[in-house]
């Protein structure tokens, strides 16, 4: 870790002291402790540093200094040239079989694959680099299956575009100091969770997996922290799945809630009873260990458990809160879905109309139900019209 790209000027410092940092390092926290999701807490701590945030999926080995796949800050830019570029393989297949697509950030996340030195040289690298000047530094790195091939990895950091000037040394000693307090607070993160009697049941729903482990999806935003709700995403790999004849059909997929995360992954969402906190939000995902991990009897029976665990969610008497606050028949259309955990555009798709029109009846919601998000929600409905466990 450390900068990528460019070099440090010195420059007009003003406006960057320790309060700087101090409030860069409280977005961090936040995010960390699940308060908000990375993609908020990384654009603010930018902003402090007059930056933008940008996230970074590299693949291995180390492709050196400023070598970056993409940058996006909103959710729809997300993923990509991943999106892009998987969407239009078989994800069942070693990143070494790919298919070269017409789109030039496929074209350069091919060539990222083949050769980095080649990767640099391509002309979508280079218009990505124009439009950055190469004044970029790394925030934090973290290694993630769930975003890329496998061995890639992914970087958080913060860039100036060319016209603006490089970052001086008072800053990257600051933005230095905010990038080595987070895989500790990370940690902790991840030990305080385990020690909930939530996370440890969640947790047991891998059912011992040795790999299964708590990850921030800062795509999604997933982690959030409300009174009663926690999202929370857990990972899963599974591999040597390969002792039998038996595949994942379409129909399996679809079955067990099938979702394209990074390159496509199979998602099982449910709702887990928890006596102290509420619902539980939990999103398993499976991580293929190349071409084998759908392949298999066992592959096959835990994705029957996974629907079979999503069908033991409690259901809340729809009508009845209906009745209760007075929705309108699209709002109450659209409420089932939400309170089964998909997002507004899932839901758009099931219920066959325009996912802005499901953004908007679900912003509606919240605003009737005077809560913030979809979390809220969950939380407070749940905690109103639910079982007492």
């Amino acid at each position: 870790m450390g900068t990528i790209g460019g070099s440090a000027l010195s420059r007009d410092a003003r406006g960057v002291s320790a309060d700087t940092l101090q409030q860069a390092n409280e977005q961090i926290f936040a995010a960390v402790l699940g308060l908000q999701p990375w993609t908020d807490a990384l654009g603010a701590a930018a902003k402090t540093f007059r930056a933008s945030s940008a996230m970074i999926v590299c693949a291995a080995p180390e492709i050196g200094p400023g070598s970056f796949a993409y940058s996006w800050n909103t959710r729809e830019d997300m993923m990509r040239p991943f999106l892009d570029h998987y969407h239009k393989v078989d994800p069942f297949v070693e990143p070494g079989r790919r298919r070269m697509g017409s789109d030039r950030r496929a074209a350069a996340v091919d060539q990222l694959l083949i050769d980095p030195q080649d990767y640099v040289r391509t002309e979508f690298y280079n218009d990505f680099a124009r439009h950055t000047g190469g004044r970029h530094i790394c925030v934090f790195e973290d290694h993630d299956l769930a975003f890329g091939p496998p061995g890639s990895f992914v970087r958080l950091g913060f860039y100036r575009a060319a016209n603006e000037p490089a970052f001086d040394q008072t800053e990257l000693a600051m933005i230095t100091e905010l990038m080595h307090s987070v895989p500790p607070l990370m940690a902790l993160a991840e030990k305080n969770f385990a020690s909930l009697a939530a996370g440890r049941g969640a947790l047991a729903l891998l059912e011992g997996q040795s790999a299964a482990s708590l990850i921030l999806d800062a795509h999604y935003g997933i982690l959030h922290i409300t009174a009663r709700a926690r999202h929370l995403v857990l990972e899963a790999e599974l591999a040597g799945l390969a002792d039998g004849n038996v595949s994942l059909k379409p129909s399996f997929k679809k079955d067990i809630g099938w979702r394209k995360v990074g390159p496509s992954f199979p998602h099982a969402r449910l709702i887990v009873p928890s006596p102290r906190m509420g619902p539980v939000f939990v999103e398993l995902r499976f991580v293929p260990d190349h071409a084998h991990a759908f392949v298999g009897r066992k592959g096959a029976r835990y994705a029957m458990k996974l629907r079979a665990l999503e069908q033991e969610a409690p259901e809340l008497p729809c009508q009845l809160i209906t009745t209760h606050y007075g929705l309108r028949d699209q709002e109450a259309l659209l409420l089932p879905f939400l309170l089964r955990g998909l997002t507004p555009i899932e839901a758009a798709t099931r219920l066959r109309i325009s996912e802005a029109t499901a953004k908007r009846h679900a912003v509606t919601l919240y605003r009737k139900l005077a809560v913030r998000d979809q979390a809220g929600l969950v939380a407070l409905l749940y905690g109103q019209f639910g079982p007492s466990w």
